[in-house]
C-alpha cells in the first residue's frame, strides 16, 4: 500500500522593517499627505501607526501587479551623485501603493502611494482601464528614471 504525502502550504515570509526606518516612515506619512495615506488604509479617527504601515507593505508585497528590479542612484549629500546603491525591488499593487525592498526581498526600504501629480492624491484606479493606464505611467516613470540616470539595470519581473 502506497502512503499518500500531504503537502501543507508554507506561510509567506515577508520582508521585515528596520524599526528605526519604520518609525521614520510613519512620522513622514503623518506629515506628508497624511489624509491620502490614511484614507487608502481606511484609517479614521486616529493617526497612522507602525503596524498599519507594516501590514500594508506586506499586502503590497503579496499582491503586486508590477515588480521591477533596478540599481538606484545614491546621493552623497548636498545633491552630489554618489554612485549606485544595491539593487532595489519595486512592488506596486492595484491601488498604486508601492513597497520597495532590498535585492533579496528581506527588508522593506519604503512604502508609499504613487502620485502622478505631486500636489494631490488621485486616489485609486476605479476601473480596469484606469488601472492599466496608471500602471503604464509607473512603467513610463521608471523608464524615464533610467534615461535621467536615476536608476540603471531596470528589469521588469512582473507587469
Amino acid at each position: 500500500m502506497t502512503k499518500k504525502t500531504t503537502i501543507t502550504p508554507t506561510a509567506t515570509i515577508f520582508p521585515r522593517w528596520n524599526p528605526g526606518n519604520l518609525s521614520k516612515h510613519v512620522e513622514t506619512r503623518k506629515i506628508e499627505k497624511a489624509s491620502c495615506f490614511e484614507g487608502l488604509l481606511g484609517i479614521s479617527g486616529r493617526r497612522l501607526l507602525g503596524g498599519d504601515l507594516r501590514k500594508r507593505s506586506e499586502e503590497v508585497f503579496s499582491n503586486a501587479l508590477l515588480e521591477a528590479e533596478y540599481d538606484k542612484e545614491s546621493f552623497s549629500g548636498a545633491g552630489h551623485r554618489g554612485g549606485y546603491i544595491e539593487c532595489r525591488v519595486q512592488h506596486t499593487d492595484h491601488e498604486l501603493m508601492t513597497a520597495i525592498t532590498n535585492s533579496d526581498r528581506s527588508e522593506f526600504i519604503t512604502c508609499f502611494h504613487t502620485h502622478f501629480d505631486p500636489e494631490s492624491c488621485q486616489g485609486i484606479p476605479k476601473t480596469e482601464t484606469e488601472l492599466g493606464q496608471s500602471l503604464h505611467k509607473v512603467v513610463h516613470r521608471l523608464r524615464e528614471d533610467v534615461r535621467r540616470k536615476k536608476i540603471r539595470n531596470l528589469t521588469f519581473i512582473k507587469s
